[in-house]
């Protein structure tokens, strides 16, 4: 049987619930005792890539739901989307949401980020990066959606160059000024 978080106590830590789940707590020191915060469970699927991570807050002696994030993966283990989720008075509400492409050699190409508008899904932000023929980061572009122009408009980027050796040598982040300069 697979535990809940609140089934788990530190001396109950099954090879089935440890396999799968990690817990972490949040507490705050308060004069002269701990109080909790937030607790924070985390499931892995059979391959150890993170499917969940639940958030709760400590309320009135309770563990309320509070945030959730699930994951979702490719064939390769590469992470394609995201979905964010907060409690809402009686189910989990759409927050925001996350999609992510990769190249053949497995790099982040893009990243695309929507917000929950009450029924639908409306694009957010968006980054595109490129490779070296090392497979390295060589730059990422952002942008965010203007919505009462249609259309992505950059924000902000960077660069990277790299050494004989394949470390960083230098990174330059720039923030879009006006429409033509960075």
């Amino acid at each position: 049987k697979q535990k809940t978080a609140y089934e788990i106590y530190q001396c109950d830590w099954s090879s089935d619930v440890c396999s799968s789940d990690l817990a972490s707590f949040l507490a705050n020191w308060n004069d002269s005792t701990w109080v909790s915060n937030s607790f924070n469970l985390y499931s892995y699927d059979s391959v150890g890539n993170l499917k969940l991570s639940l958030t709760e807050l400590w309320h009135d002696s309770l563990w309320l739901d509070n945030q959730r994030i699930n994951y979702a993966y490719d064939s390769a283990s590469n992470l394609i989307n995201g979905l964010i989720q907060n409690w809402g008075d009686t189910s989990w509400v759409n927050l925001y949401q996350e999609g992510y492409k990769y190249d053949s050699a497995r790099n982040r190409i893009s990243y695309t980020g929507e917000i929950w508008n009450d029924s639908v899904w409306v694009n957010d932000q968006h980054y595109t990066y490129t490779y070296n023929k090392f497979n390295q980061l060589e730059a990422g572009i952002g942008e965010n959606w203007i919505d009462s122009t249609g259309v992505w408009d950059n924000f902000e980027k960077g660069q990277y160059t790299y050494d004989s050796y394949g470390g960083i040598e230098t990174y330059l982040y720039q923030q879009w000024k006006t429409d033509t300069i960075w």
